[in-house]
């Protein structure tokens, strides 16, 4: 059937009628005009057939309701492997979107039943995107990935748009039916199998929904679309002719229409049910408005914009959503409704007070940016970007990222635009190496997942991810296109801690209450960043903690302030710190703290994490941060493109490291400067001194720094 008021006719074109028109295919009207309907019979079970409604002699649509679209422009570019045995496009026969029915479908069983959703406050979600997980970009290899997923120690998923959109290569967002999962990532068994699956293993599944707008092939915008202007036509049930606000995109639905409104009910109730998603993200929401904020002219060009306007306090937006939570919170209580709404915080308050979770927009991802490149004191304070008490709300529905699939990777920044502590010629430390640069994630993992209230991180943030959201062109021209998954970070030693490092906050957060608490306090406006945590009489918990960390790129002093005398202990090493009368709050007590070094205090002791990395490399390195003498390691060795010596220095002083060929001939000067005490990494291309590269043999590094000294046999080969 299908909801067509105003129009005269409509025919159903399809396998069965050659797709031509036929008398017995005309579909009946309802006495009120508003709808047209048909009953088939002689239908086989299981086959699939392709349709389409034909209206008026000029429109040929798919079912709106569809739950699977052929396309025959983009379905010829769907692998097999992703797509088994997808039904062919009718070529030569129509054009558009056709739609496929299936009747006596096998139903697919469910083993969730006992599957509870995790609070909002202890919330922490992993935003994926299946195009980009993996190289076979199906529902089954995320599926198949479970166990890496599980082991990050997530407790949901949000997946960026799975509905039917344009093309098969893009993020998403500009959905063309809401009912269809897009064939590009699989069959919608695969997804009911992929949601099945994270439920039984204890991960709630976050659907991201576009209900701001819909493409140009979307069947409500074609049933009644100016095809002159290419924009929906004025009478359409459905979208506003012209879009009444900024940053608007093709059609836009108004959400003043109850015809909207009963579609877009529909939709969400239609995941929750038929898919079990636990929650929605709704994209765009500040869209969610027909107030007026731009002008346009005679020919519907845009003429003027005003964002401020469009970001005010807007009653009827705030009142839209309202209405939509209320009607799934109805059907099924406690799904998680997200919002992308990025609009002035008194709006924003109250609707995280009706229930709803906020992202909590860019500025997290600029200050916890500037923190990890080492830029203190310049825009790097993330409390009002992270903290719902800072913006005055009253509950932890503020959800925190400091990296979405919409901003820049930190990592990028960090290892391209790190800060770097140079004195004279000598180098003494720089965020732009790799290993600093992923140690420095761990440190702003550190004093963001401590922070209480919903976290949400971006895919493979937990292993470093380095390449720009703008590779490969590095412009925003390629800014939505495919990156590579880079799984072989895994086998990198200090991606794999970094990995280690966010199971091991995760957890924290998840297991212990005092990471629910509303009685904390941040001070991170300076390179020393401090979060403090106490039970508020509410979360029952009988511990408190202190998460410390120097951003700078030297030693400086940090500002514990604990709460109260007695033993502290290190959540990551075990290791306690005994506070006396005159180290507690207010009395100007020190901590220390090297470039990077981060901590995280609690006053009842706590399991060991597993940072244990199972490779040579974290063995020796581990013991040289440990040791008191001036010991090193070197990495690989062999080694044929790069090698890294490091190295810990038990007191600042000059450091020379040099290596020399077995009949001690010296190659390379690699350091020769003054440095601080603590752990220092040398990375060596394997050229001597004029630039060139030397033979493949055996030599020898002499690393020396005023009493201590420390020689190893290195070995190179040439490729």
């Amino acid at each position: 059937q299908l909801f067509a008021p105003n129009k005269n006719f409509v025919y159903l074109i399809w396998d069965n009628s050659n797709w031509e028109l036929a008398p017995e295919y005309q579909l009946n009207k309802t006495i009120d005009g508003n709808r047209y309907w048909i009953s088939l019979t002689g239908l086989t079970p299981m086959k699939e057939y392709r349709f389409q409604y034909f209206v008026d002699n000029d429109i040929n649509i798919a079912d709106p309701y569809s739950d699977k679209v052929l396309d025959r422009w983009n379905d010829p570019g769907i692998n097999p492997i992703i797509y088994p045995n997808l039904l062919s496009y009718p070529i030569g026969k129509t054009s558009q979107l056709v739609s496929v029915f299936q009747t006596g479908q096998t139903p697919f069983i469910w083993t969730d039943a006992s599957f509870q959703k995790p609070d909002n406050r202890d919330l922490v979600i992993y935003e994926l995107l299946v195009r980009d997980f993996h190289l076979t970009h199906n529902f089954k290899t995320v599926e198949d990935s479970i166990q890496y997923i599980k082991k990050i120690g997530v407790n949901a998923v949000e997946l960026m748009p799975v509905t039917e959109y344009d093309g098969n290569d893009s993020w998403g967002y500009m959905t063309s039916l809401h009912f269809a999962p897009d064939k590009c990532y699989g069959t919608k068994n695969m997804l009911k199998s992929l949601i099945n699956t994270c439920h039984n293993n204890g991960i709630a599944v976050i659907l991201d929904i576009v209900l701001n707008h819909a493409s140009g092939q979307n069947p409500l915008a074609r049933l009644y679309y100016n095809k002159d202007k290419q924009r929906p036509a004025p009478g359409n049930l459905w979208f506003n002719e012209l879009i009444p606000h900024p940053f608007g995109y093709h059609c836009d639905f108004n959400h003043e229409s109850s015809y909207t409104k009963t579609y877009i009910d529909s939709v969400l109730n239609y995941w929750a049910t038929e898919y079990h998603a636990d929650g929605f993200r709704l994209d765009f929401t500040k869209g969610f408005t027909n107030k007026v904020s731009v002008t346009y002219d005679a020919n519907g060009d845009v003429l003027t914009t005003d964002v401020n306007s469009f970001g005010q306090y807007d009653i009827n937006r705030i009142n839209a959503l309202k209405r939509l939570a209320g009607v799934v919170w109805q059907k099924h209580p406690g799904t998680f409704m997200i919002l992308e709404n990025f609009a002035d915080n008194y709006e924003e308050k109250e609707l995280a007070d009706f229930g709803f979770m906020l992202w909590c927009g860019t500025s997290a991802n600029i200050t916890y940016n500037q923190a990890s490149m080492g830029f203190c004191n310049n825009n790097d304070d993330f409390q009002g970007a992270v903290s719902y008490k800072a913006r005055g709300w009253g509950n932890h529905n503020l959800i925190g990222y400091m990296e979405s699939h919409d901003e820049e990777r930190l990592m990028y920044r960090n290892i391209s635009y790190g800060n770097i502590n140079v004195i004279g010629t000598d180098t003494f430390y720089n965020t732009r190496n790799k290993i600093t640069a992923l140690d420095r994630m761990g440190e702003a993992a550190a004093l963001f997942f401590t922070v209480p209230g919903p976290k949400m991180f971006w895919e493979f943030g937990e292993r470093g991810f380095d390449y720009s959201i703008n590779w490969p062109s590095m412009t925003d021209e390629t800014r939505t296109e495919k990156k590579p998954p880079k799984w072989d970070y895994m086998n990198d030693p200090y991606r794999l801690l970094l990995f280690k490092k966010y199971a091991a906050l995760i957890k924290l957060k998840i297991n212990y209450p005092i990471f629910r608490t509303s009685n904390f306090d941040m001070n991170v406006g300076s390179y020393d960043k401090r979060i403090r945590l106490f039970d508020d009489g509410y979360v029952g918990s009988d511990m408190s903690a202190v998460v410390l960390g120097n951003f700078d790129v030297a030693s400086k002093p940090v500002w514990p302030e604990f709460s109260h005398t007695g033993k502290w202990y290190d959540y990551f090493s075990g290791d306690s710190l005994d506070i006396q009368t005159g180290q507690t709050v207010g009395n100007n007590f020190t901590l220390q703290y090297n470039p990077g070094e981060y901590h995280i205090y609690t006053d009842v002791k706590l399991p060991l994490p597993d940072l244990y990395v199972d490779t040579t490399i974290h063995q020796g390195i581990s013991e040289i941060i440990k040791t008191d003498n001036l010991k090193s390691f070197v990495y690989p060795n062999p080694f044929s493109t790069e090698q890294t010596i490091c190295y810990n220095l038990p007191v600042s002083g000059k450091v020379i490291l040099k290596v020399y060929n077995v009949l001690g001939t010296e190659i390379k000067t690699l350091q020769s400067a003054y440095q601080q005490a603590g752990v220092h990494y040398i990375t060596w291309d394997g050229t001597n001194n004029f630039g060139e590269k030397i033979k493949s043999g055996y030599y020898y590094y002499y690393l020396s720094s005023g009493n201590y000294s420390s020689t190893n046999k290195i070995a190179f080969v040439k490729e």
